[in-house]
């Protein structure tokens, strides 16, 4: 009697395990082979294009610029002039020594030229960009060679011997120097009115 009792039950239990293990099996094959809905795949998509821009922006944020070496050159020197000498000036790249010199004009009839500050000639100046190395040995031999300092904080401005405006600005590292003016009265006019001094 307990051996046919144990007989039954052995039986139910294999029956019953049979049963769960086809049940296992369908769940297993249902979940490993059906297809995912398009809304899904669309939403998987959108998440990564938004992943992406995401770290675009991320990387562009946290870029740093790094300086050129010393001695390199740096750009047109045209773009860090200040505005009304910009628009006052047509502008030609020069070759000199690797340094971009832009050789520039302001018309005898511009207005910022007014009252004969130029005795009624063109006004001729050079600028460049340079790193502060040469900024600073620059604006010593315009010292040692005895310029009249104007302005020397934030910029330097000075007057050479011959009326000529010597300029440079640190902070930009642009290096201007004129032809000369009918006097020292013309070259400070021209300093105000070109807006380099501020």
């Amino acid at each position: 009697m307990i051996g046919t009792t144990l007989r039954k039950v052995g039986e139910i239990v294999r029956d019953d395990a049979a049963a769960v293990r086809k049940d296992a099996e369908a769940v297993e094959h249902a979940v490993a082979h059906a297809p995912h809905p398009r809304w899904q795949w669309q939403a998987v998509g959108g998440a990564i294009v938004v992943l992406l821009v995401l770290g675009f922006l991320l990387a562009r944020s946290c870029s740093v610029s790094i300086p050129p070496p010393e001695g390199t050159a740096m750009g047109s020197a045209v773009l860090v002039l200040p505005a009304p000498l910009r628009a006052a000036a047509s502008c030609q790249p020069m070759a000199e020594s690797g340094v971009p010199v832009q050789r520039c004009v302001v018309a005898a009839r511009h207005p910022m030229l007014s009252g004969s500050i130029t005795s009624g000639r063109d006004l001729i100046f050079h600028a460049r960009l340079v790193p502060r190395t040469r900024l600073n040995e620059t604006v010593g031999q315009w010292r040692s060679a005895g310029s009249t300092v104007l302005a020397d904080g934030a910029v330097f401005a000075a007057l050479s011997a011959s009326a000529a405006v010597q300029y440079a600005n640190p902070s930009t590292g642009l290096l201007l120097d004129t032809g000369t003016f009918a006097g020292s009265a013309g070259a400070r006019e021209f300093l105000s009115r070109a807006g380099l001094l501020q």
